[in-house]
């Protein structure tokens, strides 16, 4: 047992030694500048942790297109080719050696980076119940004509929008970046919480927070200042971010500059017209950087391919290999919100609670909505290699998808409090003002329509006429702020609202895997419909007139083509599209989507998530032949990971 230690401590520390010297090598050949010189001069800052973070530290993308492309392409639905517009400044060749270093040992998850990470979640929590319950206190004794209704509304969206930068800008940097050696970065995160904290205690529950700006402006500025600084130092040391480093800096200079003029003119006016203008710059730079910057390699079925860690592979271009932590982060902050709502009336309301049947009723009934709104986000997720909204080159994609999040956050917000101002109208009102009942039914119908946003973004779930089925349900749940007759108790308004998102998640299991998902995911071609088609067409980049001419037939159809037919759908000219076209619709027609995690035809390579419960191998105990390499973890009893090599099983006939 002794020596049993003793070998494997030996070979780890070889293994470390090994990974020490590439991560030198990588680090010499990035060159010098005058701000690395710089902070290498700092005691404790040129050590070999360093070394080695300096090769690895970054891990978001290292190609970014430019935002001013954004608009025009999303205007033009031309985002697929948005990989041809990358910029260059950051060299190449590297990839691979990072790659290398990270395979001689798994690096150990950075605790400490994850406890801060829910941490401030925590922080987060408290901020969103203390604007739950300022809504409502303003609401029901300070709204006392519509303009203070809608300022209330207005202020609550400024100064939210300001906390989503606030968290958005965070959770890139925390994601993109590793953790880096020494105390610098820790005390730079604690200055920003500490940023945060300012922001938050300026929502006084019974003042309208425009005139709480000042500190607002304050704890902002110490937010941005903290990502600057940082963002010069990954600029300064991590050759792989210095695009994207750069921007940012550019960026966050200009932002702290506008603040800093705006503290000086002490201006309501100006301070929203300025907060509007430094988050909605950020927000559009951040959210930009969700673009797919590289071409996605595909296999035969038009699905993505990806690597044991689950990062889609690039065909052209480099892909991140970030985006799976973002999908864990942004569900977080919606189900932050979606406790928020029952947290908040729970905390919010135990001054008025009775022991009667209606408030325990209304809290009950709210806790179902809440959970069944929880059950419909979760429908609408999907894994990244199943074409995820991050890995989606087409419209509407990762810029949807955050910004859907965004808004479906502030929206689960004002179901709370209107949760909230139902109860607490209760001892007072017969029948809640429609102002109270309008609060909840319309944000419970906007949070609903952002959940079918964020569907609809990956690339796994496709538009189908099964989806309007929706609309009636999002209607009269709509229609009951107005059905004070028949909807008079708040309790029952809170039923007939959960009655509908019930109804809303029974469509779901009745439809959503039947009709709604792209059934390149799912079934063979034989089962594909006329938009399958059309898609693997698309996907597989066939002229637009290639794409027309089979645009009218299905999987069946496809199926049974041979090869002069598909010469004779195409004109003379296209001969050499005919001939690309039949090889790889040879190739799809033995496509199996089933074979483990990885969508692979011949000779494609999958993701390989295998279960060793149904054998030794990758696969999911399917027939077709499967073999997996370089595999680690349990092989016989749990998950074995490795890059997979799928062979697709031909199809009976």
């Amino acid at each position: 047992m002794l020596l049993s230690r003793r070998t494997t401590r030996k070979a780890q520390s070889e293994r470390a030694e090994k990974r020490r010297e590439k991560a030198g090598a990588i680090s010499t050949e990035s060159g010098q500048n005058f701000l690395r010189t710089c902070i290498t001069t700092i005691p404790g800052c040129d050590n070999e942790d360093f070394a080695e973070w300096e090769a690895t530290g970054f891990n978001g993308p290292p190609d970014e297109i430019p935002p001013w492309y954004l608009p025009y392409d999303v205007l033009t639905c031309n985002t697929e080719d948005g990989y041809t517009r990358v910029t260059k400044s950051v060299g190449r060749g590297q990839t691979q050696k990072i790659e290398e270093i990270e395979e001689l040992g798994e690096e150990e998850e950075d605790m400490n980076k994850d406890w801060l990470g829910e941490f401030t979640d925590l922080i987060f929590v408290a901020i969103i119940i203390k604007f739950a319950d300022r809504i409502k206190y303003m609401t029901k004794y300070k709204a006392l004509t519509d303009t203070d209704k809608a300022r209330i509304i207005a202020e609550s969206m400024l100064y939210f929008y300001g906390f989503f930068v606030v968290w958005l800008e965070m959770t890139t940097e925390f994601i993109r970046f590793k953790n880096m050696p020494g105390i610098i970065d820790d005390v730079l995160r604690f200055t920003y919480l500490i940023g945060i904290l300012v922001m938050s205690v300026q929502v006084v529950k019974d003042r309208f927070m425009i005139k709480q700006m000042r500190g607002y402006l304050a704890g902002f500025l110490v937010c941005l200042s903290v990502q600057l600084i940082v963002h010069i130092i990954y600029y300064a040391r991590l050759s792989r971010s210095k695009r994207y480093s750069m921007w940012r800096i550019r960026l966050y200079v200009a932002s702290i500059v506008l603040l800093l003029i705006t503290m000086l003119i002490d201006d309501e006016i100006t301070f929203v017209v300025m907060m509007i203008i430094v988050c909605t710059s950020i927000i559009f730079v951040s959210v930009n950087s969700f673009r797919v910057a590289f071409k996605p390699e595909v296999t035969d079925g038009g699905t993505f391919k990806a690597n044991h860690k689950g990062v889609v592979k690039a065909e052209i271009g480099r892909s991140p290999q970030d985006d799976e932590p973002f999908v864990e982060r942004f569900g977080l902050i919606v189900m932050i919100t979606t406790g928020e709502s029952i947290l908040a009336l729970i905390v919010g309301g135990s001054g008025v609670f009775q022991q009667q049947y209606d408030y325990y009723l209304l809290v009950q009934l709210a806790f179902v909505t809440m959970f069944y709104m929880a059950k419909l986000y979760f429908a609408s997720n999907t894994e990244l290699h199943e074409g995820h909204a991050l890995v989606e080159d087409g419209v509407p994609g990762g810029v949807t998808w955050v910004i859907c999040h965004g808004v479906l956050a502030y929206a689960l917000l004002f179901c709370g409090v209107g949760f909230k101002l139902l109860f607490a109208s209760m001892p007072d009102y017969d029948v809640a003002p429609k102002y109270y009942r309008g609060i909840l039914c319309f944000s419970l119908a906007i949070a609903i329509c952002c959940i079918i946003m964020i569907r609809v973004a990956h690339d796994k779930f496709i538009y189908h006429h099964v989806m309007l089925l929706r609309l009636p349900s999002i209607a009269l749940i709509i229609a009951g702020a107005f059905m004070t007759d028949a909807l008079k108790a708040s309790w029952e308004l809170v039923l007939w609202c959960m009655c509908w998102v019930i109804v809303l998640y029974v469509v779901d299991e009745l439809c959503l895997e039947q009709y709604e998902v792209a059934r390149k995911y799912t079934e063979t071609l034989k089962g594909w419909r006329a938009r399958e088609v059309v898609d693997w067409l698309c996907t597989m980049r066939f002229d637009p007139d290639v794409v027309r001419a089979f645009s009218d037939k299905d999987g069946p159809a496809m199926d049974a083509m041979t090869e002069s037919d598909v010469q004779s759908a195409l004109p003379k000219d296209k001969k050499t599209e005919a001939k690309d076209l039949w090889r790889k619709l040879q190739r799809l027609k033995k496509y199996n989507p089933h074979h483990g995690h990885g969508h692979g035809g011949h000779d494609d390579h999958g993701h390989g998530h295998g279960h060793g419960g149904h054998g030794d191998h990758g696969d999911h105990g399917h027939d077709a032949g499967g073999h997996e390499s370089a595999a680690h973890g349990h092989e016989a009893h749990g998950h074995g990971h490795g890059d997979v090599e799928m062979h697709a099983a031909p199809q009976s006939e």
